[in-house]
């Protein structure tokens, strides 16, 4: 059931995930994690806008593509909360300890698409460009490897020579989305001799997948050096984190004047994107998907459309918000409960709780709780019965009357049947 939107954010709604760091927050952290004494912070541990990480030269990183000034895959902007701490706090230790050999030397993080892995991997890869750049990483995407290797073999063929230097000549290997990998016949054989390879000389690798390591089909070695490893599932976003994460993304992407080169929708409106409240976070995280890519695109939507809306003099409503989410996320799989559809109703007619549940009959409550009831039935896979428990205890026979009656309103009324419908996307939404 989605949270109420009378819940808060931070200290003045309720919405309480700690989820950012302050700079100093960030550096003590890693100093403790290598073993140092603890680092005095000169501010106070709350949410702190993203720090930008500095240029490194493309010398440093062995794809030969330097980091931007201000890449956003860094550890101080990652949006964690309990669905996620384990795999941060996990990249965090193994940044850290890098330059020690045999320690930490392997991180395996899965997840559904779309939560946040390729985030931490990247943030590894900034972090050591960074701190520590003497460490040779070497950084990768399922397509870029297997591109890497088709090529290399090519080049094989002309002049013999040794292939992948650029993978095996690094420190530390990470390799994003090894589910294409593994599941390519040709260049699984040579991706097992490559982490063959760094497990006899003890160096170090991270990996993201889709699953865990004992569903990838994989040499049973591999398997059990990523199990006895740094082993961590990434879940999908709750309402609170993604509540936190459009904010994030609203006040450090959309607010903030668009950066050169950026191409998001906001920067083509010249960074003038309408004002979003917190109740319109709230019911943007009720009604959205859980994939971390999505909600930002989401995010830039809802904020384009309320300043075209307040350009012309409006401001942007739940059901603009309702419109905009029903073209990202979809809601085919989606399992109703009881309670959603009574706040829906409870919010289209105007009556509480009590009210709808209760025995008064004035128009508009009976109206409201027949069709409560109607929907209920409809969309919850629930019976007549345990749906009558839902409304006061109400009895079979009582449930099916309310039912007939929203019956023959669509009879006789065509608009009941688009005022449903419209019902009925809201619910879904929600759920």
């Amino acid at each position: 059931m989605p949270i109420a939107h009378d819940a808060a954010a931070g200290a003045d709604s309720g919405i309480a995930i700690k989820n950012t760091l302050s700079a100093d927050d960030f550096r003590r952290m890693m100093n403790q994690m290598k073993g140092g004494a603890p680092t005095k912070s000169t501010q106070a541990a709350t949410p702190a806008s993203p720090m930008p990480a500095p240029t490194v030269p493309a010398e440093q990183n062995t794809d030969g593509a330097p980091l931007a000034a201000n890449s956003k895959f860094t550890f101080e902007n990652f949006v964690y909360g309990p669905e996620n701490s384990h795999a941060y706090r996990s990249a965090l230790k193994f940044a850290a300890l890098a330059d020690e050999r045999g320690t930490c030397t392997s991180l395996f993080i899965y997840g559904k698409s779309g939560l946040g892995k390729t985030h931490l991997l990247l943030a590894i890869k900034n972090e050591l460009a960074e701190k520590s750049p003497e460490i040779k990483v070497k950084y990768a995407n399922s397509q870029a490897y297997l591109d890497d290797l088709m090529t290399e073999f090519d080049r094989q063929k002309k002049s013999n020579a040794p292939i992948m230097q650029a993978y095996h000549g690094v420190d530390v290997l990470i390799i994003d989305d090894i589910q294409n990998i593994i599941g390519k016949r040709a260049s699984v054989d040579y991706f097992f001799q490559l982490m063959d390879e760094f497990i006899r000389n003890n160096k170090k690798v991270v990996i993201a997948a889709d699953r865990a390591p004992k569903d990838l089909s994989m040499d049973e070695r591999l398997t059990s050096r990523f199990n006895a490893g740094m082993l961590c599932l990434v879940a999908e976003p709750s309402y609170e984190m993604k509540y936190k994460i459009l904010q994030r993304y609203y006040e450090n992407t959309i607010v903030a004047a668009p950066e050169a080169g950026d191409d998001s929708l906001l920067a083509a409106y010249g960074g003038d994107g309408g004002h979003l409240t917190d109740e319109h976070f709230k019911h943007m995280a009720e009604v959205s998907g859980t994939n971390i890519r999505e909600l930002e695109s989401f995010c830039e939507r809802c904020a384009g459309e309320a300043g075209d809306r307040e350009r012309e003099g409006g401001e942007l409503t739940f059901d603009d918000i309702d419109a905009i989410a029903s073209q990202y996320f979809d809601t085919s799989a989606k399992k109703i409960n009881v309670q959603t559809v009574q706040s829906v109703i409870e919010e289209q007619y105007g009556v509480t709780h009590e009210e709808l549940i209760g025995p008064r009959r004035n128009a508009n409550i009976a109206k409201a709780r027949h069709i409560a009831i109607y929907l209920a039935i409809e969309m919850c896979e629930m019976t007549t019965t345990a749906v009558g428990a839902e409304f006061g205890n109400r009895n079979h026979s009582t449930v099916s009357t309310s039912y007939k009656k929203v019956q023959k309103m669509i009879q006789e009324d065509r608009t009941v049947t688009e005022d449903l419908k419209s019902l009925r996307d809201k619910i879904t939404l929600r759920s």
